[in-house]
């Protein structure tokens, strides 16, 4: 006791004249608080069960590209937890084990059982858990300390191996360090691969020049793994991209599968280095396989654009039940004659394509496109064989998504008619091909319709078991497309940063960031003005607003006024086409006089625009506002000052070019200007000369049934009846007038209620439609501005015209 006293006594006398300014026992009491925290966080290290997390195939590929053995199988984790679990940094290996945490999908089956056994690792196998890999680990900053991250395509080859949930957030491992006998992967001597077949020909030539590109560098496989080879000019060369150019535009990358690994000192490997001139490279024959999920594509964020997540996910559902459904529910889909045939509709440019590779990329799938206008010929025999050849080349590559382009060209003859005899032709083949089909790998058909409109082939329409169309985007989904792109492209350009060497710390650049508060504004403003636009549309709109921007991410910010300027030009070169939504630029000030005309129709327009909820709920919707007098009045001008000071798009529509001598045309042209105010809703739809398209209608009825059934739609002031209001208006009225009628006088107490709202007589609990009552002196004020839509010579006729036949 009396040396430890000494010792103590030594240790304060030290601290004393190493720490003059702090007191002596600072220091002993700091050291066991560090041990102690140091001790806690080893304990808990040891006892954290870490969430496995993917990251984008090439993001992955970046930061392993500096390696010098290219593995999928590598893993990056916080900085801590790496010191913990790694001595010696030559020696950077880890197992991973599935933990007890993580949801499985199903029950294995003892077959699948035994063939798991045989995959599993026998050194590092145990009663509670199995060992899922052996893999090299790294440090990365900003990793959260529960955290790994792995490659998207390894990530999928697990859930799948050892049938792991579904929902790729539920997915947790333990980590443990190589026990002593374990052997780390060596050179392989032999490697059999099965190359998995893909929806285009493909020469062994090809084939051969792309393996030995890839193998080049020294990779580590895993037995029974399915990798990926990105068919890029990076991976394959110059000569080799440029000799199959053609080609690789259709197939973007290959997929092989190790089955088997063989060393010097072992015949039957779990894992190896393969690499060229020292391994011996066997591929079997092609096999038909699911290939790993991709949900990113090369980017943090989806692979599809935001704005259209609603119909990636009809789609996805709709696909769902033939590719992820139990054996039971698929048998039952096709004893009931159920088959996988969608129909996607939309505008050339929407993003049909898109959503359909990103469904099909999320589900494992292949995707193969078949040109309609390719299939189509001018002799029905000839186009009977290019149907069962592109059917053919479906099976041959199954699971997959067949999609055919240009669908609405599909089953018509030369002059535009339907083709009874291909339309039954391809009935009959694609029943004979979903009822001998095994479902186990699907085979979907989707045709892709570049309209908005429904075939009018009922034959043809028949086939589809549903119908999903793109409709114009909205504000928010046009402003999460736009951050889509702007995202993409902050991503695209840190990458081009780090490859040329502009950006040589990129550990700790933030691949998070993407966007900041600054372009969240910018592309708000540009969503709302751009009304009417599809997805190409904004995508053109972006990359013509970027280019001119420095390849530095760090220095990469968005200018509203280059957006403005490119969205002019934009608009500008459509301005010819009758139609094309736009915003004047004209202002109340720009219009001289017509005070009055000024304030009614800031009455009519501007107040449902503030006041919605009040006005627009009720179903007396008064959008509408006739404008007349002689050319040259102002009618024009007046309806594009609306429009600028409303901030809503403008279209100018003559009434004659409407009109065309085709039985059906002219309703058609109606509906496509109809089609395109709803696509750049809000809107004002300006209709000159309407004189020439509106005739006089309307037989007058009983005024007081059809007032009752209209009033019930809003609240009476008790003192008011129905019999009442009847007595005001005169006999001969149609019920379209009284429906105006009603409307203004229902708007006259909207407009007091605002009033006492706005000279704050009421609250916010006031301003609601079940709140207003509507009183006799508000339809006393809506008939004074009644005009009747019958005139006296419309009303001789239909008298004389009742006493004839009555």
């Amino acid at each position: 006791m009396t040396q430890q006293s000494a010792y103590l006594k030594t240790l304060l006398y030290v601290c004393k004249l190493r720490y003059p300014r702090f007191p002596s026992h600072y220091f002993p009491v700091y050291l066991i608080a560090k041990f102690v925290q140091e001790f806690q966080f080893r304990f808990h290290i040891r006892q954290l069960n870490f969430q496995l997390r993917s990251i984008p195939n090439r993001y992955f590929d970046f930061l392993c590209r500096n390696h010098e053995i290219q593995s999928d199988h590598t893993i990056f984790i916080n900085q801590k937890v790496f010191d913990y679990y790694i001595y010696q940094k030559d020696v950077n290996f880890l197992n991973l084990t599935v933990s007890d945490a993580t949801k499985k999908s199903k029950k294995l089956s003892a077959a699948e059982k035994v063939v798991k056994k045989i995959l599993d690792s026998p050194e590092n196998s145990s009663k509670s858990n199995k060992v899922l890999a052996v893999y090299q680990v790294f440090p990365l900053d900003g990793i959260p300390i529960n955290k790994i991250f792995i490659k998207e395509n390894s990530f999928w080859n697990f859930m799948d191996r050892y049938k792991l949930s579904s929902d790729h957030e539920q997915v947790y491992v333990n980590m443990s360090m190589l026990a002593a006998t374990q052997k780390l992967p060596t050179i392989s001597t032999k490697a059999n691969i099965f190359l998995v077949n893909s929806p285009y020909d493909v020469s062994s030539t090809f084939v051969d020049d792309v393996l030995s590109e890839y193998f080049k560098k020294p990779r580590l496989l895993y037995r029974n793994h399915t990798y990926r080879l990105d068919l890029t000019e990076d991976e394959l060369g110059n000569f080799i991209f440029c000799e199959n150019f053609e080609l690789i535009t259709k197939l973007k990358r290959i997929y092989f599968k190790c089955v088997h690994l063989e060393s010097r000192g072992s015949s039957f490997d779990l894992a190896g280095i393969v690499v060229r001139n020292l391994t011996s490279l066997h591929q079997m024959t092609t096999i038909n396989y699911q290939v790993p999920k991709v949900t990113f594509g090369d980017h943090f964020i989806t692979n599809y654009p935001s704005g259209l997540n609603n119909v990636y996910e009809s789609l996805k559902s709709s696909l769902m039940p033939f590719v992820a459904s139990s054996e039971a529910s698929k048998s039952m889909l096709k004893a009931r004659k159920i088959f996988p045939i969608i129909q996607l509709m939309g505008e050339r440019g929407s993003g049909k394509r898109k959503v359909l590779q990103s469904v099909a990329d999320s589900l494992g799938i292949h995707l193969h496109f078949a040109e309609c206008c390719d299939i189509v010929t001018s002799i029905p025999t000839q186009t009977e064989q290019k149907i069962l050849y592109t059917l053919h080349r479906a099976t041959n590559c199954q699971p997959v998504i067949l999609c055919f382009n240009d669908f609405e060209f599909f089953g018509k003859n030369n002059e535009g008619h339907e083709d009874d005899r291909v339309i039954n032709f391809f009935r009959v083949e694609l029943e004979k091909l979903f009822t001998k089909h095994n479902f186990d790998n699907p085979i979907i058909i989707v045709a892709l319709v570049n309209s908005n409109q429904p075939l009018k082939s009922k034959k043809i329409s028949g086939l589809f078991l549903e119908t999903i169309a793109i409709h114009p985007m909205e504000k928010e989904e046009r402003f999460r497309s736009l951050l889509w792109y702007h995202q993409r492209e902050y991503f695209d350009r840190l990458c081009y940063a780090i490859k040329i060497g502009k950006i040589e710390n990129y550990i700790n650049i933030n691949i998070f960031k993407y966007v900041d508060q600054k372009d969240l504004q910018i592309l708000r403003s540009i969503a709302e003005q751009t009304q009417g636009f599809i997805l190409g549309d904004l995508r053109v709109l972006y990359q013509k607003s970027i280019d001119d921007f420095s390849d530095d991410p760090r220095n990469f910010q968005l200018n509203e006024d280059t957006f403005k300027k490119q969205l002019a030009e934009i608009k500008k070169c459509f301005s010819d086409s009758i139609g094309t939504p736009e915003i004047p630029r004209v202002k109340w000030d720009d219009i001289g006089g017509l005070a009055n005309l000024k304030t009614e129709i800031q009455n009519s327009i501007g107040l449902p625009l503030r006041y919605s909820h009040l006005i627009m709920r009720k179903n007396l919707k008064r959008s509408g506002i006739l404008l007349f007098g002689p050319p040259g009045t102002g009618k024009t001008l007046i309806a594009k000052a609306v429009a600028t000071e409303c901030n809503l798009s403008f279209l100018s529509v003559q009434g004659p070019e409407l009109l065309n001598m085709y039985v059906g045309q002219s309703e058609q042209n109606v509906r496509e200007v109809f089609a395109k105010a709803r696509a750049s809703a809000p809107c004002v739809v300006f209709l000159d000369e309407l004189d020439s398209l509106a005739p006089n209608r309307g037989v007058a009825g009983d005024s007081e049934l059809v007032v009752k059934a209209l009033t019930k739609k809003f609240q009476l002031k008790k003192d008011l009846t129905t019999k009442k209001i009847a007595e005001l208006i005169q006999p001969d009225v149609t019920g379209a007038d009284l429906y105006s009628i009603c409307s203004n006088a229902w708007l006259s107490a909207v407009r007091k209620q605002v009033k006492k709202y706005e000279d704050e007589k009421c609250n916010d609990d006031d301003m609601i439609a079940d709140k207003i009552h509507v009183g006799l002196e508000d339809f006393k004020k809506s008939l004074t501005q009644f005009v009747s839509s019958l005139n006296q010579v419309d009303m001789e006729y239909f008298h004389k015209l009742q006493s004839s036949f009555g």
